[in-house]
């Protein structure tokens, strides 16, 4: 929850031409505009059939809730649809050991993938295989690689292009007339070369693309830039995605569905903002078949036991009112929506019926106050013997962590970040560190295991807060210990991004190894 490597950029492909459309070509703000085929298209296929895919380097340890979502959405409007978990075929060859671990690794399975969508030498000037990047940034970018642990040349040079052939000739792409992909966390580049090659096959199926890694500023370059991405769905896609879909299948929309970005021609057309849901009636429950049908032809579920996602809320309700300083989430996703306690508790019986299974992991970003007046005495009073992960805030009290204990909550994560006062102050965390003491003293108490991380880097910390941070370290021995230590993040969205000039920050520019994944020539890479 800490650090989060939101793509960028998005460049065009090498030899297809220049890009097509500019910025001059969006339209003023609240104008929309009617969607057109690109140049390259035809007529979407006679087969109604929707696939949905989600590539590397997506955690192989649990299903994707967002697709599994729209799965039911499609289903609602009669429209069928495949879920084609393709990192589970990856994890599978590489080793799951592997895998989990590349996906550890931000931005480096978007490199591996960039040589195969741009060639060679893959990002223009200068050349980007690692010899090259080590030559050019020296000892970090050496330590950086080799902290990894893998044979990074042969996963670029044997197992990735045997990963794209099989899933070219495995599955029937043209049985499909749109195919989303999902693109959260480093999945962009994989999903922009599978889409690519599915589009040279067969022009006619319409490619879409949605998650966070989209959104915005970088939807609208995704679009600039390859011009066989059709459509661009921005922020929470449950009725806009099939709205568009529909709209395809009867030969095309008239109009961009709001939350929805396209192309007529050479422009690119900005997507009008979408509400979020309010009605949980509208959201149906996921359809996870796909995940664990694929986990077994894989042969991983000997492997992993998965927890099955569920959402009992979306949003953040501290983010939407003051967000901590490095937050990615944004204004418009952290606008706080508590699933009802009835609606939860029904749906979390119905899939652990479905998948014979009573662990349970919540995707909230934050359990809000309503769970503790009303979810989590309800799942206690339940008689289920659910097993739950929660995202939680660090203002624990000893009932409070009584209560999780009954309701079946037996692991956290919290976003403690600091164990110093001046520090969390200076993050936005709304905190102190004697409440994050506390919060971990009363999960310790209770039994519940707690994952968290402290953060370092934070603009205008200093030596001597480090100094006193240690004291109390010492002091707090007993309690639990982090999982992990990283350094604060600039990340897109954030309010950190937003208002640079607050806490000081100058000089901002993208991560220094985008410019080996993307070529800077051809892309804007502040977008």
């Amino acid at each position: 929850s800490s650090i989060i490597s939101v793509m960028n950029t998005i460049p065009p492909a090498s030899g297809s031409g220049p890009a097509t459309g500019d910025s001059r070509c969006l339209p003023a703000p609240g104008e929309t505009a009617p969607v057109g085929t690109s140049r390259r298209q035809t007529p979407p296929a006679a087969n109604p059939r929707v696939g949905l895919v989600c590539m590397p380097w997506a955690g192989a340890g649990r299903a994707a809730i967002g697709l599994s979502l729209l799965k039911r959405a499609l289903r609602r409007r009669r429209i069928p649809a495949d879920i084609h978990y393709l990192n589970l075929r990856l994890a599978k060859q590489m080793g799951l050991a592997d895998y989990d671990r590349m996906t550890r690794y931000y931005l480096v399975g978007d490199w591996l993938f960039a040589r195969h969508l741009f060639g060679e030498p893959g990002a223009g000037e200068p050349a980007n295989s690692r010899a090259a990047i080590e030559s050019r940034e020296g000892r970090p970018a050496k330590d950086f690689f080799d902290a990894l642990g893998l044979d990074l040349d042969r996963l670029e040079s044997e197992a990735i292009p045997r990963f794209l052939a099989e899933c070219l000739a495995e599955i029937p792409w043209e049985r499909y007339a749109v195919i989303g992909f999902g693109s959260v966390f480093v999945q962009q580049v994989a999903s922009l070369l599978l889409a690519r090659r599915i589009k040279e096959r067969h022009p006619g199926v319409r490619i879409v693309f949605g998650g966070i890694n989209v959104s915005g500023a970088m939807g609208r370059e995704t679009l600039r830039a390859f011009d066989w991405v059709d459509y661009v769905v921005e922020g929470e896609a449950d009725e806009s995605f099939p709205e568009l879909v529909a709209g395809i299948l009867a030969g095309g929309p008239a109009a961009i569905p709001a939350g929805v970005a396209g192309r007529q021609g050479d422009k690119v057309f900005a997507a009008l903002p979408a509400a979020p849901v309010e009605d949980w009636a509208r959201i149906p429950i996921p359809d996870f078949t796909d995940y664990y049908d694929q986990l077994r032809a894989a042969g991983l579920d000997r492997q992993i036991s998965p927890p099955v996602p569920f959402e009992s809320a979306r949003g953040c309700r501290w983010g939407e009112r003051a967000p901590c300083a490095f937050c990615s989430l944004g204004p418009e996703v952290a606008r706080y929506r508590p699933k009802p306690a009835r609606r939860v508790l029904r749906e979390l019986r119905a899939q652990a019926r479905r998948y014979e299974s009573l662990n349970f992991e919540a995707t909230d970003n934050m359990a809000g106050p309503g769970h503790f007046t009303e979810l989590f005495p309800r799942l206690a009073e339940s008689g289920w013997d659910f097993r739950l992960f929660y995202d939680l805030r660090a203002t624990l009290n000893r009932d409070q962590a009584e209560l999780l204990w009954r309701a079946g909550v037996r692991r956290v994560e919290i976003g403690i970040e600091s164990l110093h006062t001046g520090i969390l102050k200076r993050l936005g965390k709304g905190v102190t560190a004697l409440q994050n003491l506390q919060t971990l003293k009363w999960c310790a108490w209770q039994g519940i295991a707690v994952d968290w991380y402290l953060l370092f880097g934070c603009p205008g910390e200093s030596p001597g807060d480090y100094a006193e941070m240690r004291e109390t370290i010492l002091r707090t021995l007993h309690l639990p210990p982090p999982a992990g230590l990283h350094r604060v993040g600039l990340e897109r969205l954030s309010p950190y991004f937003r208002d640079p000039a607050r806490w000081g920050l100058t000089e901002i520019a993208p991560k220094w190894l985008y410019r080996y994944i993307y070529p800077p020539d051809r892309v804007r890479l502040e977008e």
